[in-house]
């Protein structure tokens, strides 16, 4: 190991990327993002979901994934060699660190026979094409390859896609034309996922000079006509779809003053690849960030009904003290009134009154203060039976 190289441990990286967010770590250790991204996937470490920081800056509670056991073929470990210029992954006009692009093998006509067989269909079609008002040939054939191009340069552009598809296939992938109403998009698929690439030709507009006939009249009879030519320099267009938060990938390669597009058919099919492992390596992160959203929202909801059923006990338990109290009322009421029939019966007894209407206003006044006694209406048997009942049909912890 060179004096300018760092070895890592499996353990130690993991204790690295919880410690320092991603875009510091690759630049301490000369990587893009999407190149210790894919060092972490590797070596089967996880790292922190999206927000995670955030949510660590302002105080919130996070939780750390725990590095599970290697499995058998894991990488156990990696060599940075940070003294380099580290790439910042995918900012517009740079590529992550790596290998360099390969070069493509472009072929020097094309053919029926070993050309990729969408380039030698779209090829006939395209023979047969008319060229617009503006050069660039328009055919009504749905399944064509996208390229918008005069006639002059239809046969490099298709022989640098034949380059490209062969390529792309040789990756373990496959090339796709899909036909719609709108017309057909040539798509580079790898699994579940799709890059658009198309190749398309610059076009001006060029201002007429005026005709002899006009030149005989007043300049402001003249009319003005605007022709538009095709100026010979090819783009090719690669779309995807998000690699980050609020990025989409989208990128750009043009003819050069010193260079054809042809030359850098390596990094167009890097950047296609690269794509690739970065929209996985989003959507992993996606689908984490997600899974901790729903979590928080458990938590959150877990929380919530256990204040609910706090706040169902306390009420509960307030309703329980409350019927007791009324109760211990209510029973020193009707002890009060039994002695109040008690005393009036002893007055009764001094009275010239009917013994009959005597008795009959006695048993009246028991049964008032029977009514009011809590315990001959079922306290508290009733008030146990109650509380059995609401245990019963309380909600499960």
């Amino acid at each position: 190991m060179s004096s300018s190289s760092v070895k890592l441990t499996r353990k130690q990286l993991y204790k690295e990327v919880w410690k320092t967010p991603i875009h510091r770590l690759s630049e301490k250790y000369g990587l893009s993002d999407v190149g210790l991204a894919k060092a972490c996937k590797r070596m089967d470490i996880p790292r922190p979901p999206r927000g995670y920081w955030r949510r660590k800056e302002t105080g919130a509670k996070v939780r750390q994934t725990p590095l599970s056991e290697p499995k058998e073929n894991t990488q156990l470990e990696i060599e940075f060699h940070p003294s380099g210029r580290p790439a910042r992954g995918w900012k517009r006009g740079e590529r992550s660190a790596g290998p360099p692009a390969p070069t493509l093998e472009i072929a020097d006509t094309l053919t029926e026979t070993e050309s990729h067989p969408l380039v030698a269909a779209s090829w006939k079609r395209y023979e047969k094409a008319k060229e617009g008002k503006d050069g660039i040939l328009s055919t009504k054939a749905k399944r064509c390859v996208a390229v918008s191009v005069c006639r002059d340069h239809l046969d490099r552009s298709l022989r640098l896609l034949d380059a490209v598809f062969r390529a792309w296939e040789g990756e373990g992938h496959s090339v796709e034309i899909r036909a719609s109403d709108d017309g057909s998009t040539t798509l580079l698929k790898a699994g579940k996922e799709e890059i658009e690439i198309s190749i398309f030709e610059d076009v001006k507009e060029f201002e007429l000079e005026p005709t002899e006939d006009e030149l005989l009249q007043p300049k402001w009879t003249w009319k003005k006509r605007i022709e538009t030519r095709p100026m010979g320099k090819l783009t090719v267009y690669l779309a995807g779809k998000r690699i980050a938060e609020s990025q989409t990938f989208h990128r750009r390669y043009r003819d050069g003053q010193n260079a054809p597009v042809e030359k850098k058919g390596g990094r167009i099919l890097q950047a296609a690849l690269e794509y690739v492992e970065a929209r996985r390596s989003f959507l992993e992160e996606e689908e984490r960030r997600l899974a901790a959203m729903r979590e928080e929202q458990r938590q959150w909801e877990i929380e919530w009904e256990r204040r609910q059923e706090a706040r169902r006990r306390e009420e509960e338990e307030q309703r329980r003290v409350e019927s007791f109290l009324e109760a211990s009322e209510k029973w020193a009421r009707a002890r009060q009134i039994g002695e109040f029939v008690e005393a009036c019966e002893e007055e009764l007894k001094r009275l010239q009154i009917d013994l009959q209407e005597q008795q009959d206003w006695i048993d009246w006044a028991r049964r008032v203060a029977e009514r009011l006694d809590p315990l001959r209406g079922g306290f508290p048997e009733q008030a146990i039976a109650d509380r059995r009942e609401a245990v019963v049909n309380a909600p499960d912890r």
